[in-house]
């Protein structure tokens, strides 16, 4: 296992942030746009089955992870296993494994401004999909004060998960 990766749970969205954050410094920087799957991410089977590859690439680095749960995302993902994201990276293994990653999650993460317009538009979706969610600050979801295991929030981010393919379940 790789010093220091675990820590103690943190809230949802720190986790979704510190996730992003991670991926996006692994980024190669591009200075054009990069185009999401036409399909919005792909099926949430897919990105599971990315994210278990991933999964397994990162224990292949010494970070002791489980798999994902059938339909996680990577934020409920991240969150479920206790990894501090921000170490992740600093430990290299995100860097060598996020070949491994669905489609939908690199495109967010190596672009910046997309990233921040995705968030924008994922918080929007879930507004008018009956969830009272803040827009984003500082580049960051905020998922306030969100029940992310109620009736309303799957609802409607599985009619949302197309604005952040991959991310969330």
């Amino acid at each position: 296992m790789v010093p220091g990766i675990r820590s103690t749970p943190m809230a949802a969205a720190v986790l979704c942030v510190a996730a992003t954050v991670a991926l996006s410094g692994c980024g190669g920087g591009s200075s054009g746009g990069v185009d999401r799957p036409a399909s919005g991410g792909g099926s949430a089977g897919a990105d599971t089955d990315q994210l278990v590859e991933f999964a397994k690439c990162l224990r292949g680095q010494g970070v002791d992870v489980a798999d994902p749960k059938a339909g996680q995302g990577l934020a409920e993902w991240i969150e479920s296993t206790g990894v501090d994201a921000s170490r992740l990276r600093k430990s290299g293994a995100m860097a060598k494994c996020q070949d491994k990653l669905p489609p939908g999650i690199k495109a967010y993460a190596t672009d910046p401004a997309k990233k921040d317009d995705l968030l924008l538009k994922f918080a929007q979706c879930m507004r008018k999909n009956g969830v009272d969610m803040p827009d984003p600050k500082n580049g960051r979801p905020d998922f306030g004060d969100v029940d992310r295991d109620s009736p309303e929030y799957k609802t409607a981010s599985e009619k949302c998960r197309k604005e952040l393919p991959g991310l969330v379940r």
